[in-house]
């Protein structure tokens, strides 16, 4: 099976900033430029995650107990990938939603539900009666059902998952493993789904062949209720620095070290992440001009406790 190269991989999130109404400041655009190159420095090392050309691995899922949450499965390659199939199973009871695309596989089908070769549901192992599980069966194609390949990334999300924990499940956390030879259900054959990658050229990787499988972990939580913090403070340090300015860069640019607390990083308050907010904090911390909204300087709630961002961990306000 060959997957000739008929279409390029272009990632479907492109920023956009408008920054018309902040000053022009040379010297704070040359700041941060430095700040980024610090970044792509220190994450420079992403490409020595795996020696294996392929690895899977899960997003880290944090479930209120009465709530759901989209599991995604990640694929960090060094080639590309023109089809797959794997499986993997979740706890015991807990509901499987959709099963769909995940975002890198989205951007390549040009606005297609799904490609035309995609198919996905629960599943189980039949040696064990309590087993809970989910298959994927994919090959890549475009909106006109063209093979096409998805190229070598970092965070590639293949397959996204809605689970919901059953009622009464206890706070605490929940492996998410990654398992061979599950039966698709509903099966006519009852044939088990190997865990496989192929690339472009038809050749196969396995677990232990050229793919490497990281476990996953689901954190069930109590309803989040609202917390006080400080506006800016990235690093959770309790008073705002350049730090916290390159740990928002971090974040925006490149995914790295989110906070746990997200608001601390909408620096003007209007419920949105972009470049406006780093450059409106170092405008703050090294011009003393338009400071970021309240709560500022001192523990205190979001003045818009309706805003979709949220502030689920921080530990330099009570």
């Amino acid at each position: 099976m060959s997957f000739g190269n008929k279409t390029q991989y272009q990632s479907p999130t492109r920023w956009i900033f408008v920054l018309d109404r902040l000053p022009d400041r040379s010297w704070v655009s040359k700041l941060m430029a430095v700040c980024l190159m610090a970044i792509l420095f220190t994450t420079s090392g992403l490409s020595a995650q795996t020696q294996d050309p392929y690895c899977l691995h899960f997003d880290d899922l944090q479930i209120e107990t009465d709530g759901s949450g989209e599991l995604e499965v990640y694929l960090y390659h060094l080639l590309p990938l023109g089809a797959f199939s794997l499986g993997f199973e979740v706890p015991e009871g807990w509901q499987i939603g959709e099963v769909e695309p995940g975002d890198a596989i989205e951007s390549l089908i040009g606005g297609a539900s799904s490609p035309e070769f995609w198919l996905a549901g629960s599943a189980s192992d039949p040696n064990q009666p309590d087993s809970n599980g989910v298959t994927v069966l994919c090959i890549l194609t475009d909106s006109t059902n063209n093979l096409i390949s998805l190229l070598p990334g970092v965070d590639n999300s293949l397959v996204e998952v809605d689970l919901a924990p059953p009622p009464g499940t206890p706070v605490g956390f929940y492996d998410v493993d990654f398992k061979q030879a599950l039966v698709p259900t509903g099966s006519v054959t009852n044939l088990p789904l190997d865990l496989v990658l192929v690339d472009p050229d038809g050749m196969e990787y396995s677990p232990g062949l050229g793919v490497e499988l990281n476990q996953g972990t689901i954190e069930v939580i109590s309803p989040l209720l609202e917390r006080e913090f400080i506006r800016g403070d990235l690093d959770d340090s309790g008073h705002l620095n350049l730090t916290d300015a390159v740990k928002l860069l971090s974040w925006l640019f490149f995914g790295v070290s989110e906070p746990g607390c997200i608001e601390t990083a909408d620096i003007n308050n209007d419920d949105n992440l972009n470049l406006v907010d780093p450059v409106q904090l170092l405008f703050y911390l090294f011009l003393n001009e338009v400071p970021p909204a309240e709560p500022l300087n001192q523990c205190g709630f979001d003045p818009n406790p309706q805003d979709i961002l949220t502030c689920e961990e921080y530990e330099s306000c009570p």
